[in-house]
Order: structure tokens, then C-alpha cells, then sequence
């Protein structure tokens, strides 16, 4: 809608109705809570050399650093459910209380004596917290949901407001008030939290209160958080997508992938409400929610298999076939999970970025063309590349782990899986 003074007419928040789409939505990297509080920044990869596919499913090394980052790009297919939409083009019945109307709900009356926060302004919604509160202010709509997808656009009009978006299952004993993760939207960035498993796990908070929470502990609660550096322009409207798809939470804002951050809360079987939250104040329209119906796959969605590295799902596609169990599934996506960090750690050290790995696989796809090995090749490919020495290091040592982890899943499987195993490049 355009934000400009206009008449108000009827809402169109149809809240409950069951309308159905379809959407395509692209995966994107993933960041994973990873020990002693290290985690890095993982942008969407290139698509590239889809012509190497076949050299990949086989034993070289080489091919499978060159498109293991490739997985990203795919498409995959979800159903989705409207919740509610709401744009907020009405009039409140008198300015003295809240009045956000058609299912929304706020906790002035809580937090502010009840005094006013929330105000419908020429189809805008104001949130301005007022100076005797004593909690953000809060504004909460009911949705049974366990994925989903929310739009909204949302103005900040000071480097010290922000929004959030509080996932919560107020059934839930094992969190306080039903917090089950959240994303912030700062000036300086996007924030992602696991909240069930990180600072409001009912338990953490408690050894918080009594004062028993061991430094091991408040240190392990920053392993559920993330943050993207992105500069969110002040008094403009910007348009975000967060979209929650098993344990994975992806960010869009302005048409720009942010980002993506997995942690096990994520994937909460059941949540009822979602929350609207600011510190100070902010601008909020043009809400929209939908449920996500993904597709049911061989084993519980809980247990579904890490894919974010090619590579990895190459190795999947062949245990499938071989009735993994839901531990075997369990520890493959803790091996691939490890995976996705160490090469995001060896990339980030070595200053690689999209355009490093575009142009190495552009390099690489006339090298394989030559019969150059081991210490020729990568000499070769830093010289035609103009890599630095870190960087061809780096290309190096990602293979490495590539065949540690090849390994390590491989030892997951019984002698009798193993020998049922397809071979690289086939499928039974």
C-alpha cells in the first residue's frame, strides 16, 4: 500500500480463512549453533556447474569441493495456508485504550497501566511505548501453526528501535510465556534466536533467578542466536519475509536473503500465537501469515536430513535406500551440520566469498580438462584464478574435511547397509 494519508475503508483481515497457494521457495544457507559461542555468517552460493554433477556422485574430492555449495539454489514446492492478512485500514471507536481490532490483542493493560501504545493512524499501525511501562510493548494475534510464513513492512524512525517477531506455543511448559524463537529487526542488523532451547528455557531461567546458572551454562545460551550485520535504513518503509521451515528460520528484507539460522527449537511441534514486539517505537502494515504444509518425507520432519551442502545430500540420496534409522538420520545431520561450519569457518578466514568460489569453479571447469594433480592443480587454479595463498589453502583443506565427513557417515552404517549401499552416481 502506498503510506500516505488516504481514506479509510473496510479491512480485509480474514483471519481463520483456508485459502490455499502455492509457493516456490528458494533454500538458503544456513547458520548452526556451534560450541564456545563461534558462528559465521553463510550467504546464499551461486548456482554453478550443474555439468559436474555426475564427477560429484563419484569418489573425486576435487568435484565434490567444487559444487558443494550449489545445494542452495534448488527449488523445492510448499502448500501454504493463509492465516490472516490484515492492513490495517480501519477506525478505532476512541483514543484512550488499545483498540487494535480484528484478533489482535496487546499487553498495555499488563505492562502500562493501560495506558495507550497501540494506535490505527491513516491504515498504519503505531506502536509507541508509553514511559510507564514496564515491558515492551507487545501485540499478539492467535495462529495454530507449526512452519509458516509471515510478510509485513515496518518503518524505524530512530537507531534505537527495533521489531520483533515472537514465534510462541503458550502450552508449552518448558519456556517461559511460551517463547519459542524470535527475529529482531535493529537498525544495524537482523537478529535470530532459539528461544525454547536458549535464554527462556524454563530451566536456564530458573538457575538465572536463583542464581545457580554456571558460566558453562549463560555461555552455551549464546550458541542459540545469531546475528546478520545488515544497515536498515531509519524512517523508510522496508518489506521482510520470515519464513519457518522445520529447524531452519530464514530472513528476506527488501527482496535480499539476510539469511538463515538452524537450531532444534525451531522445529517446536505446535505453535499458537504469534507476537509483534518494540523496545521504543515502530510502524507496522501489511501483515500477512501463512501455514506451511511441507510434504511428508520418508522419516518424522524432526529427523528430516541436513542439506545444505551438496555433498551431503549426494551421500543421502544413496543411504535412503538402505532404511536408515531416525539415529542414523539423528547423527548424519550432526556430521553435516559440523561440516556446514567448518567450511564456513575456513571460508570466512580466508576472505572467500561468492565471487571467490563463482570464479573457482569457472578455473576449475577447464583444469579438469587437464591431467594436473595434488599441489600442480592448486598451484594452477590460484594462478589462473588470482587466488591468494590462504584462499588455494582453503580449497584445499574444505576436501579434506569432505572425505572425513564421507567417512564418518559411512561408519554410521551397519555391514549389511553398507553392502546394499548404491554405488556413487546410482540409485536402486
Amino acid at each position: 500500500m502506498s503510506h500516505t494519508p488516504h481514506r479509510s475503508r473496510e479491512p480485509r483481515c480474514v483471519s481463520g480463512r483456508a485459502t490455499e497457494s502455492v509457493s516456490f521457495v528458494p533454500e538458503r544457507t544456513t547458520q548452526y549453533p556451534v560450541p564456545y559461542g563461534v558462528r559465521f555468517v553463510c550467504w546464499r552460493d551461486s548456482v554453478v556447474f550443474f555439468i559436474a554433477i555426475t564427477i560429484l556422485c563419484g569418489s573425486s574430492l576435487d568435484a565434490q569441493e567444487k559444487l558443494a555449495v550449489s545445494d542452495n539454489s534448488r527449488l523445492k514446492i510448499i502448500n501454504e495456508t493463509l492465516l490472516f492478512d490484515d492492513d490495517f485500514e480501519r477506525r478505532e471507536s476512541q483514543e484512550v485504550i488499545d483498540e487494535p481490532g480484528n484478533g489482535w490483542s496487546t499487553n498495555s493493560d499488563k505492562r502500562a497501566g493501560g495506558n495507550k501504545q497501540v494506535d490505527l493512524v491513516d491504515g498504519v499501525l503505531h506502536v509507541d511505548r508509553h514511559q510507564t511501562a514496564d515491558h515492551s510493548v507487545s501485540i499478539v494475534h492467535p495462529a495454530n501453526y507449526k512452519d509458516c510464513r509471515v510478510e509485513l513492512k515496518f518503518q524505524l524512525d530512530d537507531q534505537a528501535d527495533d521489531i520483533g517477531i515472537d514465534f510462541a506455543d503458550m502450552q508449552c511448559k518448558e519456556v517461559h510465556a511460551g517463547h519459542i524463537c524470535k527475529v529482531f529487526f535493529r537498525a544495524d542488523g537482523v537478529e535470530m534466536q532459539d528461544l525454547k532451547s536458549g535464554r527462556m528455557n524454563k530451566a536456564f531461567r530458573d538457575a538465572v533467578k536463583l542464581g545457580t546458572a554456571t558460566d558453562e551454562q549463560k555461555a552455551d545460551v549464546k550458541n542459540f542466536r545469531t546475528k546478520f550485520d545488515y544497515p536498515i535504513k531509519l524512517q523508510e518503509w522496508h518489506t521482510a519475509i520470515v519464513t519457518i521451515i522445520g529447524d531452519t528460520i530464514s530472513v528476506q528484507l527488501d527482496g535480499e536473503d539476510i539469511g538463515s539460522f538452524a537450531s532444534s527449537g525451531m522445529d517446536h511441534p505446535q505453535k499458537d500465537l504469534i507476537r509483534f514486539s518494540a523496545s521504543r517505537q515502530v510502524r507496522l502494515d501489511d501483515v500477512r501469515m501463512f501455514a506451511i504444509n511441507t510434504p511428508k518425507t520418508g522419516v518424522n520432519s524432526s529427523d528430516a536430513p541436513v542439506k545444505h551442502l551438496f555433498v551431503a545430500k549426494l551421500l543421502w540420496r544413496r543411504m535412503e535406500s538402505v532404511n536408515v534409522t531416525p539415529e542414523q538420520v539423528s547423527k548424519f545431520n550432526q556430521l553435516s551440520g559440523a561440516l556446514r561450519t567448518r567450511i564456513d569457518k575456513i571460508r570466512a578466514e580466508a576472505g572467500i566469498t561468492q565471487d571467490t568460489i563463482k570464479r573457482r569453479d569457472e578455473v576449475y571447469s577447464e583444469l579438469k580438462k587437464t591431467p594436473l594433480k595434488g599441489d600442480e592443480l592448486y598451484r594452477e587454479l590460484q594462478k589462473r584464478g588470482g587466488f591468494t595463498d590462504p584462499q588455494r589453502d582453503a580449497f584445499r583443506e574444505t576436501q579434506e574435511h569432505y572425505a572425513t565427513f564421507k567417512s564418518a557417515v559411512l561408519n554410521l552404517l551397519t555391514k549389511e547397509q553398507r553392502a546394499r549401499l548404491p554405488k556413487p552416481g546410482k540409485r536402486k
